[in-house]
């Protein structure tokens, strides 16, 4: 459906309104999918999506496609038992669920995070 064509759904006014607000991450995403490869850029759009919001200092969280980019930047863990830096092994995920596993090498004790989309969000003090 395009907006526009919602008014064989009768629609509020309100309702309308609250569509027409833009997801600001999931368009970058969307945008930097469709975008065409340029030489000397970044080949995952992922990446390119997450730099993008950042450089323009937008508010953004892990929508399904950009959980894994965000855990592998900004998740760190740390091991309760030995205080060691734990390393992430393996992971899975869905459309909505994400889980990565880590693995401790000073003591060998394992850890499982899960994300559900929206669950990690960063915010700058004053947004663009």
């Amino acid at each position: 459906m395009k907006i526009g064509d919602d008014e064989f759904l009768s629609l509020n006014k309100r309702t309308r309104d609250e569509l027409l607000e833009v997801n600001t991450t999931r368009a970058i995403v969307s945008d930097e999918f469709n975008r065409r490869e340029l030489p000397g850029t970044k080949n995952d759009y992922r990446e390119r999506a997450i730099d993008r919001l950042i450089k323009n200092n937008k508010s953004f969280y892990n929508e399904d496609n950009i959980t894994w980019e965000i855990i592998k930047r900004y998740i760190s863990v740390t091991c309760p038992y030995c205080k060691g830096k734990m390393n992430g092994t393996t992971g899975s995920g869905n459309g909505s669920h994400t889980s990565q596993h880590y693995h401790c090498a000073g003591c060998g004790s394992e850890a499982s995070l899960s994300f559900g989309s929206h669950s990690i969000r960063f915010e700058p003090k004053e947004e663009k």
